[in-house]
């Protein structure tokens, strides 16, 4: 992973960031884009933002029946709160690792570390399963064979392997090799962590019914995801591209988010949905009217400002009282 705090690192991923942006403008025809302004389906852009702002509401509900099944003491809306602050405060961190990161430090102090960070991990591994199966299941609905199938069978080797690493997780046993691995590679800093991801884990295991829970709120958000980009792409070409969709989105998500490099994957994700308009064969002026709703729709993530207004009074106070120092004690679960 890059050392983010070096500036020049910092400097390159501002600029891989703003490159691509930069790139599909030049190649607009302006006069074209703006002919074909009028044509788009705008009843379309209030359906994206609903189901933008539901997709936040399900992600924080999710993360906090994970903490609930161990510890009452952090309220629904409470809890609310520290993910949108978290969402807000993403839009510059690199990865979506630095939003379940960010939020998981707010709970620490109430939760204790392994349930914190426990649950971050069932959230991170729960989501990449199902875009993965989301994908291949859209790979394999895709009557055109239009991609090798050489990398539909990569894909769908992926997916078990996540599948595989999901379901060992839950395991002492099974992970206890990886662990006498890492422990002569990892930094003791950052095995204390891996320590306390592996004891909140291996906690969910008798769970079934929050995992039960995270798995049917994943799937729905995984759904959102795909009606907010087909319905919005329908409205500007007049064209339901659900299957393309379905295979090409969840994969463009993991790698723009899974890159350490840019501010929230962008530049990343707009370089890889230019691939995806030209493969499906809709023109750089429809690339560029999607991109331009799709940067509006991102001002959603300012609702993150209310609660930081309400309950903040100052970041530091607000990171202070919240447990994000990271020293509360571990809290004993509450039995269910």
């Amino acid at each position: 992973m890059p050392d983010l705090k070096n500036p020049w690192i910092r400097r390159a991923g501002i600029l891989v960031a703003i490159i691509p942006f930069i790139w599909i403008y030049r190649r607009l025809d302006f006069h074209t884009m703006l002919s074909i302004l009028p044509e788009v389906a705008w009843w379309t852009v209030p359906l994206v933002f609903a189901g933008t702002l539901t997709s936040m509401v399900i992600q924080g509900t999710r993360w906090w029946l994970l903490l609930r099944a161990f510890t009452d003491e952090i309220p629904f809306l409470r809890a609310l709160s520290y993910h949108f602050i978290s969402i807000y405060y993403s839009t510059v961190l690199p990865t979506s690792a630095g939003q379940e990161v960010l939020r998981t430090l707010f709970v620490l102090k109430k939760a204790g570390t392994s349930v914190g960070w426990g649950a971050a991990w069932v959230c991170k591994i729960t989501a990449l399963m199902l875009s993965l199966l989301f994908s291949v299941y859209g790979l394999a609905s895709l009557s055109n064979g239009s991609l090798p199938r050489g990398i539909v069978f990569g894909i769908s080797g992926f997916f078990l392997l996540i599948i595989f690493i999901g379901v060992i997780s839950f395991s002492k046993g099974l992970t206890a090799p990886v662990r006498r691995i890492a422990s002569s590679i990892i930094p003791a800093k950052i095995l204390v962590v891996v320590e306390n991801i592996r004891e909140g884990v291996y906690q969910y295991r008798g769970k079934k019914k929050e995992i039960l829970l995270t798995l049917v709120l994943t799937f729905l958000l995984q759904t959102i995801l795909i009606f907010n980009t087909s319905i919005l792409i329908m409205g500007i070409s007049g064209k339901l591209f659900i299957w393309e969709c379905l295979a090409y989105i969840p994969l463009i998500e993991i790698v723009s988010m899974s890159v350490p490099f840019t501010p929230n994957g962008m530049g990343i994700r707009e370089t890889l949905l230019a691939l995806m308009f030209k493969h499906i064969g809709l023109t750089n002026e429809q690339l560029g009217i999607y991109i331009f709703i799709a940067l509006l729709v991102n001002v959603l993530r300012l609702v993150g400002l209310i609660p930081i207004f309400f309950n903040a009074g100052s970041s530091r106070r607000f990171f202070r009282d919240a447990g994000a120092d990271g020293s509360g004690k571990q809290r004993r679960p509450i039995e269910s």
